[in-house]
């Protein structure tokens, strides 16, 4: 009995140091063997080359520690994870075959890679890699863009939006949602734009595919919702106030001044009195040139009225301003020199007096004294031929009809009836006459 109890405990015995000697856990190759493996192999950088890079690293930018190179880019994390899928012992249990995959997470993108790893137990009890075979590799995707990155990639796109040209980079982006295919590599990107083109504002939803190889590139671009209307400033409406607020904008530039009866006027030196234009459509322009308007102004004491003919250009900034200018028709409706002036003509005493009419004509009465030859004689005048020169500015009298003709003719030379005179508002003369206002 003695005898069977031994040889049953050494049975037992037997069979459990074969359980812990045979394909157990503790005597497979370990995650940890099949890393080291790898190392070995170069498929895994350990640390200590890592280390030795950094030193490398650093020595190199001591040495450019002077030097205009900008900033070094920053290194890319990489995480690294061994798997063991299967592990097979042989009958002695002194050889293993295993079956591991290497994940290799850099960036968005995670690449497996298997291996096939054959083992040999040492005498010291420890694997010892035989031969390191590598077998598939596939990669896919563990995360996708950032919004951030979404929105700059965004921004650096085009987009054609009902027929119109819209440039990211003119648009506020927001960032909808991200749909992640690993298999694919692709995160397709939904993100709602608003923004400017031209003459219009814009808002559209679009959907875009970023594939990932090296670095996040489009591959898809649709449009799935848009809007767009005209800027709330592209109505045209040109009231007397604004049409005064463009021509002061416009006239601040020397370059843009009147010629008016000889003299060229800075339209900053104009005010404006009367506008009458009308409203107009732009009909999806960015210039356009209004019908003519009936403009009313002033400079120095002399009133005008002229039809401008205006071509405006329009901004998403500015709305419309005045891009070119040009006039016809313009006249006097006033000058400072209404009323009357007296004095000589020569040694005999001489009286004009101006009248303004309605429709913007110029009359009055000439009443003078001539030698006894000549005597007392007066006309109704015209005044007419405007025009500024460099004594100030210069009318011509034409005789209309004769009140009291003179005793001498023209023709006698002795008086000119029709002649100029030049004037700055409170004096009129010429050569023989010199006139003031009363």
């Amino acid at each position: 009995m003695k005898k069977y109890k031994l040889l049953l405990f050494t049975l037992v015995s037997v069979l459990v140091m074969g359980l812990f000697v045979g394909c157990g856990k503790v005597a497979e190759p370990t995650e940890a063997d099949v890393r080291e493996a790898l190392e070995d192999e170069g498929y895994i950088k350990d640390d200590k080359d890592d280390d030795d890079d950094d030193d490398d690293a650093a020595s190199e930018d001591a040495d450019s520690e002077n030097s205009d190179s900008g900033d070094v880019a920053p290194k890319k994390e990489v995480k690294t994870e061994v798997k063991i899928n299967k592990c097979r012992l042989n009958d002695d249990k002194d050889k293993a075959t295993v079956k591991a995959s290497l994940f290799v997470t850099e960036g968005p993108v995670e690449t497996e890679t298997e291996f096939d790893i054959s083992f040999r137990l040492t005498d010291s009890k420890k694997w010892k890699p035989k031969s390191v075979d590598k077998e598939s590799t596939t990669q896919k995707l563990v995360s996708g863009t950032t919004d951030e990155e979404a929105e700059k990639l965004i921004k650096n796109m085009s987009y054609n939006v009902d027929d119109l040209y819209v440039s990211g980079s003119d648009c506020e982006v927001k960032i909808d949602k991200h749909e992640l295919n690993e298999e694919n590599m692709t995160d397709v990107v939904t993100a709602t734009l608003k923004g400017e083109s031209g003459i219009k504002k814009v808002e559209f939803e679009t959907e875009i595919t970023f594939k990932h190889a090296g670095n996040w590139y489009m591959e898809e671009k649709k449009i799935t919702k848009s809007s767009s209307s005209y800027a709330d400033n592209y109505k045209f409406e040109m009231t007397k106030d604004s049409f005064i607020a463009q021509i002061k904008k416009f006239g601040s530039d020397p370059d843009n001044a009147l010629y008016i009866y000889g003299k060229s006027i800075p339209l900053s030196d104009i005010t404006i009195t009367d506008y009458s234009g009308s409203a107009a459509d732009p009909k999806g322009q960015t210039y356009f040139t209004a019908e003519p308007a009936d403009i009313g102004f002033e400079y120095d004491n002399f009133k005008f009225t002229a039809k401008f003919t205006v071509r405006y250009r329009y901004t998403l900034e500015d709305g419309w301003s005045i891009s070119s200018l040009s006039y016809s028709e313009a006249k006097f409706t006033s000058i400072p020199f209404v009323g009357k002036f007296t004095g000589k003509n020569g040694e005999y005493p001489l009286s004009v007096e101006i009248t303004a009419n309605s429709d913007g004509t110029f009359t009055g009465k000439v009443t003078g004294k001539g030698e006894e030859s000549v005597g007392d004689y007066s006309f109704t005048a015209s005044f007419e031929s405007f025009r500024f020169v460099e004594e100030g500015f210069r009318m011509y009298v034409r005789v209309n009809d004769w009140i009291q003709e003179p005793n001498k003719s023209y023709g006698d030379g002795l008086i000119r009836y029709n002649f100029y005179l030049y004037g700055n508002g409170d004096e009129l003369k010429n050569d023989n006459i010199s006139l003031k206002k009363e």
